[in-house]
């Protein structure tokens, strides 16, 4: 059983290795995506534990000082994959997380040390940190995924991870149901599946996040591709494909859209005077204000220049569309400070065109809009300090 138990050793630390240099390699390529750097960690604290044990038994013994180092990395290695989960699942880190994290890895090695002589205890809180630290993992990576296809392509590194929460939950109530220490001895039954079951989940575990990686990759570019990169409000690319949307849910419902065409007024004079550093400036704070307006169920978006795009849904009268291009201006309109000290007293000219009432397609809501705009034209104030 004892040289089972060193193979089973030295196959997971090469497993765990593997994992670590891929998920090295996946951070190295793509370091926008969060959370890949500590599930490297991760793996390589798991990969470090088991070759403690592989080490020992190859030199002919075996006793408490490996039973710490091996807990001692691998405890922490799952608060690494929890946090690395977190953190992929857009949850940024937060202080608290960081104070826990801080308290929690001492308090692991702690205990490791004061349980090193006690292989029954060992297990009881080593399991138990395993059990509830994978289990949380796997749920994290499901939790309110947006998509199905969200949720498949999080799957398996799930899964992965509820099954090795699994095995170490078996072998937690193994060793809590045994009458002596001695019944929970490093090469029982329980401990060599547990071994087996690590070497195939943490394979599935680095299938299921690479898996993972490539699909938040994916999103990714595909974002950018629909994403003004200045403000990063939505293109015209997307701006096409949410006006053909709401277009096809109209004639679906019969209920009708607004479509409302803005710029800023008197925008080139500003880049001019001011420089293209403080137009860009400007664009921004008009994108954030513009976002506060729309609600969540409408868009808006930068065709391109100064000029943007909202489309509000369930509008169905001229009164109401003029409603919400008055609601418009007073949201966007206002004073702006500017880096350099320059201020640019913000005005805006929009116009508005009803779906069913100026047209039916895209390019005829868009033409009447435009024309709208254009005849909104104000004055315009324009001043530095």
């Amino acid at each position: 059983m004892s040289l089972d138990l060193l193979t089973l050793s030295i196959t997971l630390t090469c497993a765990a290795t593997l994992s670590a240099l891929a998920l090295f390699i996946l951070w190295r390529i793509d370091r926008h995506l969060a959370g890949v750097f500590q599930w490297m960690l991760g793996s390589l604290f798991i990969g470090l534990a088991f070759l403690t044990i592989f080490v020992v038994g190859m030199a002919g013994h075996s006793g408490a000082l490996d039973a710490f180092i091996s807990n001692a990395l691998s405890m922490p290695a799952v608060l690494l994959v929890l946090e690395g989960c977190l953190r992929f699942r857009g949850h940024p880190p937060s202080a608290g997380r960081s104070l826990a994290g801080l308290a929690l890895i001492p308090a692991m090695i702690i205990m490791a040390w004061l349980l090193r002589h006690d292989a029954q205890s060992r297990y009881l809180l080593h399991d138990a940190v395993a059990a509830l630290g994978l289990g949380a993992a796997g749920v994290v990576m499901i939790w309110r995924t947006r998509t199905s296809v969200e949720l498949r392509a999080y799957l398996l590194a799930a899964s992965s991870a509820f099954m090795l929460a699994t095995a170490f939950a078996i072998r937690w109530v193994v060793a809590a149901s045994a009458e002596d220490a001695a019944a929970v001895a490093l090469d029982m039954p329980a401990s060599l599946a547990l071994y087996l079951a690590l070497i195939l989940f943490s394979i599935g575990w680095t299938y299921g996040v690479a898996i993972a990686c490539y699909y938040r990759s994916n999103q990714y570019v595909m974002q950018l591709a629909r994403e003004d990169a200045l403000t990063g409000l939505p293109n015209r690319r997307r701006i096409d494909e949410e006006l053909g949307r709401a277009r096809k849910e109209a004639e679906r419902s019969g209920r009708g859209f607004a479509l409302i065409m803005m710029d800023v007024d008197a925008f080139k004079s500003a880049n001019d005077r001011f420089g293209h550093a403080s137009g860009d400036e400007l664009l921004k704070i008009i994108a954030g204000r513009l976002r506060d307006f729309v609600r969540d169920a409408d868009f808006a978006g930068r065709l391109g220049g100064d000029e943007f795009i909202i489309l509000a849904r369930d509008v169905d009268g001229v009164s109401e569309g003029e409603m919400i291009r008055r609601r418009l201006a007073r949201s966007l309109q206002g004073a702006v400070e500017l880096s350099g000290g320059y201020r640019f007293e913000v005005t805006i000219s929009a116009g508005v065109a009803l779906w069913g009432v100026d047209g039916e397609s895209v390019e005829e809501l868009i033409s009447a809009a435009d024309q709208r705009m254009y005849r909104d034209k104000p004055g315009h104030v324009l001043r530095t300090r």
